[in-house]
C-alpha cells in the first residue's frame, strides 16, 4: 500500500470517527498512528519494525496528537 492510499484511509476514518453517536451521547474521537512499511522476515526484525512503528507514534504525539506518522522499514534497527 503506498503512502497515497495509506493517508486517504487515514482520512476517511478520521472522519467516521469526527462525530460519533453512541448511547444517545456524541464523541469526538481523534487518534494518533504511527507505522512501518516493509517485510519481516525473522523475529528480531519484528521487534525492530515494533519499535520504529512506536518511535514514529511517539513523534506524532510529541508534535499535539491527531496525526499520522510512517516509514519504511529500516534494518539498522537491528
Amino acid at each position: 500500500m503506498s503512502d497515497e492510499e495509506i493517508k486517504e484511509k487515514d482520512a476517511k476514518v478520521r472522519q467516521a470517527l469526527e462525530h460519533i453517536q453512541l448511547l444517545g451521547l456524541y464523541f469526538s474521537i481523534h487518534i494518533s498512528v504511527g507505522y512501518v512499511q516493509g517485510t519481516a522476515l525473522t523475529p528480531a526484525q519484528v521487534q525492530a519494525m515494533i519499535r520504529q512503528a512506536d518511535r514514529n507514534l511517539y513523534s506524532v504525539k510529541g508534535n499535539g496528537r491527531n496525526g499520522l506518522l510512517g516509514s519504511q522499514f529500516c534494518l539498522d534497527e537491528l
